[in-house]
């Protein structure tokens, strides 16, 4: 496998206070599939708390507040969607996106007292359309709510995301 340029993603936003991002009607599109993930952008939009690695060992700081939306956009090739990271008190929409990711379309984890909503999304991804997760670690004192509801999607477990318009198969 050879690893090649790429990015973690083109919409990138990390921090430990508080932070908002809408993204409308934009068109992320991954190049090559010969990356650790499968394309050439990690994921289309990130938005954590702040990752950062001393001396080799990882030191996260949680996001203290923010407002993530994602409404209306097209993703071809990536490794992941839209993910929404380590962090408390956030309000997310990820809504009438077409999504086509090599892993995830959506992610999202260590979020406390959140709310997310994955709405109306039209999705093929290799592992799974929506992921939750919660790292035993970084548990927050309060649980999020979770609304995911109207997606469409296609999981193909036998390798690539089934987009006849420039995805992979």
């Amino acid at each position: 496998m050879i690893i090649t340029e790429a990015l973690a993603a083109p919409i990138l936003l990390d921090g430990d206070r508080a932070a908002e991002a809408v993204i409308r009607n934009v068109t992320f599109i991954g190049v090559r599939n010969d990356t650790f993930d499968g394309s050439t952008i990690g994921s289309a939009a990130r938005f954590e708390g702040q990752i950062r690695y001393v001396d080799g060992e990882e030191r996260t700081r949680v996001m203290q507040r923010g407002t993530f939306v994602a409404v209306d956009n097209r993703v071809v090739r990536s490794g992941f969607g839209f993910q929404a990271l380590n962090a408390n008190r956030l309000g997310v929409l990820i809504a009438g996106n077409r999504i086509d990711s090599r892993i995830y379309a959506t992610i999202f984890q260590d979020l406390g007292a959140s709310k997310i909503a994955t709405l109306r999304n039209d999705i093929d991804a290799e592992l799974a359309g929506a992921f939750v997760a919660q790292t035993p670690s970084l548990r927050p004192e309060t649980p999020s709510t979770f609304v995911i509801a109207q997606n469409q999607i296609r999981v193909n477990e036998t390798g690539g995301a089934l987009d006849p318009a420039g995805g992979y198969g």
